[in-house]
């Protein structure tokens, strides 16, 4: 019956195509638009970063550096901070799906061709969580994951809650996070390779930790892969 059903609306839109329209402005999307969920105004309002700008190229963080190399797909300026503010204050998961295509079709060659174990999205504490009603990092993991067919492995946790980082120094952003983050039990994570996805990277002292993490439990190699960057200076 399900079946039947499917194939009837596949006949229906094929028929009568449904208009999709830009998650941002409403406009009717077509071509490549529609992939994407924005408009080509739309996106002319995202600065996209070429793939030579990486975090491995030079330390911007207060002390140790646990990763390998990172990426960001997208300056977190212009039409980019709206829609992640939408995204994760005010619940609007629809443009989740927009966020994850952009992500995808921005990821670095030299990611993609890395053999990952996973992806682990930087864990939010129990009690945010339950103020948000979701992980915008977990989210963007899952969507992530499902393009490259490999698992969203949701295996740190923040075991104490802290002080939001936007309204920190870097010194006290580095101290805020010390210790917050830790495994579930029983995981593999020694000799593997890990990429952790965030939405947004500032200063890198979220990521930071929780790839020590992973070092500390004996991963092989560390990536970070994030949706937006504060800042072009992070990857000089």
């Amino acid at each position: 019956m399900q079946k039947a059903i499917n194939l009837i609306d596949k006949l229906v839109n094929l028929l009568y195509p449904r208009r999709v329209e830009c998650v941002n402005c409403q406009q009717e999307l077509v071509g490549f638009e529609v992939e994407l969920g924005l408009c080509s105004t739309c996106l002319e309002g995202l600065y996209l970063i070429a793939e030579d700008h990486y975090t491995g190229k030079r330390s911007f963080l207060a002390g140790e550096k646990f990763f390998d190399l990172g990426f960001s797909a997208i300056l977190y300026e212009g039409l980019i901070k709206d829609l992640i503010y939408r995204f994760k204050y005010y619940g609007e998961r629809r443009l989740m799906y927009s966020l994850v295509e952009i992500m995808y079709k921005q990821m670095p060659i030299i990611l993609q061709k890395i053999k990952w174990d996973g992806l682990i999205p930087v864990p939010m504490h129990s009690e945010r969580l339950k103020q948000r009603g979701f992980n915008q990092a977990l989210l963007l993991a899952e969507g992530l994951a499902f393009y490259l067919n490999l698992s969203c492995c949701d295996w740190v946790v923040r075991v104490t809650a802290t002080e939001p980082q936007n309204k920190l120094g870097l010194e006290e952003r580095h101290q805020n996070l010390e210790g917050v983050f830790g495994l579930k039990h029983n995981q593999q994570i020694k000799g593997g390779k890990w990429l952790i996805i965030d939405d947004i990277l500032t200063t890198g002292t979220t990521v930071n930790q929780v790839a020590r993490v992973l070092r500390a439990e004996g991963a092989n190699f560390i990536g970070i892969y994030t949706l937006a960057s504060g800042s072009l200076d992070a990857f000089l």
